[in-house]
């Protein structure tokens, strides 16, 4: 392994040479001094106006949540006003739509197989009653 790679597991330290050369890599070399100052301070600008931003935010949101007590709105209330919404929506789209129909139409038509097995079965049950009075017949009766 070690003549695979000769140098891999030397146990000298790294030379100054080594240790300059790594010093003197700038991963930013393309970034003039003018334009490094530049983006510094569009930076600063940023996190500012987001400072701002947040604290602006926050109050809104505090006012928001103070109206909204005022108005009795609770979160119980919107859950069920959310809940309402979605099922309209849900109702009201296509695809419900399409599936209320289709399932109405198969439960006619397991209604109407039902009500036709029922009819069968009674006609049935009608022709075995017949049936009774053979059945009382003994033989000895017959000879």
């Amino acid at each position: 392994f070690v003549h695979l790679f000769p140098g891999l597991l030397d146990k000298e330290p790294l030379k100054e040479v080594d240790e300059d050369m790594v010093s003197e890599v700038d991963l930013n070399n393309t970034v003039t001094e003018g334009e490094r100052e530049e983006m510094e301070n569009e930076l600063t600008k940023l996190e500012e106006e987001i400072t701002t931003l947040k604290q602006v935010l926050a109050s809104k949101e505090k006012r928001h949540l103070e109206l909204k007590q005022k108005l009795g709105i609770t979160p119980l209330c919107e859950l069920r006003q959310n809940f309402t919404k979605s099922w309209y929506d849900m109702q009201t789209s296509t695809a419900y739509k399409k599936t209320s129909e289709t399932l109405s139409t198969a439960g006619q038509r397991t209604s109407v197989a039902f009500s036709n097995l029922g009819n069968a079965i009674n006609r049935k049950f009608g022709d075995m009653s017949f049936l009774p009075h053979v059945c009382n017949e003994h033989p000895k009766n017959n000879v």
